[in-house]
C-alpha cells in the first residue's frame, strides 16, 4: 500500500521534527491558507458554545484555489475543543462533527 499524505498539518510538522504552531479562534481559522500556522483551535469548552460561529469559521478556512491545486488536505488543520461529554451532552459532539 502506498504511503498516503498526511491530512493533518500538525502531525505532519511533528513527524518532520518541526515545532507545530497553532493559532486560536475564528480569526486565525478564517485566515485560511494565509495563516502562518499548522493548525487552529476553536475553543468551545471555556468560551460560549456557538455552533454558527464554528461553522462560519470552518467555512472561512476553505480556499477553492488551494483545494484545486493541492487536494483536500487543509492548509491549516482545525481542532475543535468541545465541552466535556457527560453522557447527556452527546449532541454537542454530533453538532460539531456536522459543522
Amino acid at each position: 500500500m502506498a504511503d498516503l499524505p498526511r491530512l493533518n498539518g500538525i502531525i505532519k510538522a511533528l513527524e518532520a521534527g518541526r515545532v507545530a504552531f497553532i493559532g486560536s479562534g475564528p480569526a486565525d481559522g478564517a485566515a485560511g491558507t494565509t495563516a502562518p500556522y499548522d493548525g487552529t483551535l476553536f475553543e468551545m469548552e471555556h468560551a460560549p458554545y456557538d455552533i454558527q460561529a464554528l461553522q462560519n469559521g470552518l467555512q472561512g478556512m476553505l480556499d477553492r484555489r488551494q483545494i484545486a491545486q493541492r487536494g483536500i488536505a487543509p492548509a491549516v488543520t482545525p481542532i475543535v475543543r468541545i465541552p466535556p461529554n457527560q453522557g447527556q451532552s452527546n449532541w454537542v459532539a454530533k453538532q460539531v462533527l456536522e459543522a
